[in-house]
């Protein structure tokens, strides 16, 4: 009978939507002790040869703990790939709130890379700062990956509580048809309008 370490390390050699959907906690739910000690060091290794979301996000659904005193020291290091250290940032800043965490979002925005700018557009918290803000609005003038513009705009919006159940549908949706448009005027328009709501 395949123990639960087995369908764990099946998954590695998938190529089916499972396999893109990632990990998740279902694969290390019935898992023994030491099977989760196995696909913890099985994750580490892969980590620490420069890691992935995927490897990334799955050492942290095995054991948080012990994942953030493995993946800080090597996302201070600069060893991890750049879509793991977002992924690596995201998972330790949601218990350490700290500026160096937070400057992997901001850089990786700048990175001229499509790919990674959606997912640092996607993994920021949507925080009230000037630095963020002035990011997500530089990418939503000039960007040319779909993906990394609504990502912009979407969190260009909860950064200032901008949703259906605080604003109302119709004001939302002139938010967001104007962002996503073409006319840059509308946009700074409403990057003014944004402003003037928050004070």
């Amino acid at each position: 009978m395949e123990t639960e370490y087995q369908k764990f390390l099946k998954f590695f050699s998938r190529t089916d939507r499972e396999r893109l959907d990632g990990l998740d906690e279902s694969y290390f739910r019935h898992m023994t002790d030491d099977e989760r000690g196995m696909a913890f060091e099985f994750l580490l290794d892969i980590v620490k040869k420069g890691g992935s979301e995927e490897s990334v996000h799955g050492i942290f659904l095995v054991n948080p703990q012990r994942a953030k005193a493995s993946v800080g020291p090597l996302l201070k290091s600069g060893s991890l790939r750049p879509a793991a250290q977002l992924a690596a940032a995201w998972n330790l800043y949601k218990s350490e709130h700290s500026e160096e965490i937070f400057k992997v979002f901001l850089s990786s925005m700048d990175s001229a890379d499509a790919s990674i700018r959606a997912k640092a557009a996607r993994y920021v918290p949507a925080a009230m700062r000037d630095d963020l803000i002035s990011r997500l609005q530089q990418i939503i003038r000039i960007e040319t990956d779909e993906l990394a513009f609504l990502h912009a705009v979407e969190k260009l919006l909860k950064c200032y509580s901008v949703s259906r159940l605080t604003v109302g549908k119709e004001k939302y949706s002139y938010f967001y048809r104007g962002l996503q448009g073409d006319d840059l005027h509308v946009k700074e328009r409403i990057f003014k309008q944004l402003e003037k709501s928050r004070k």
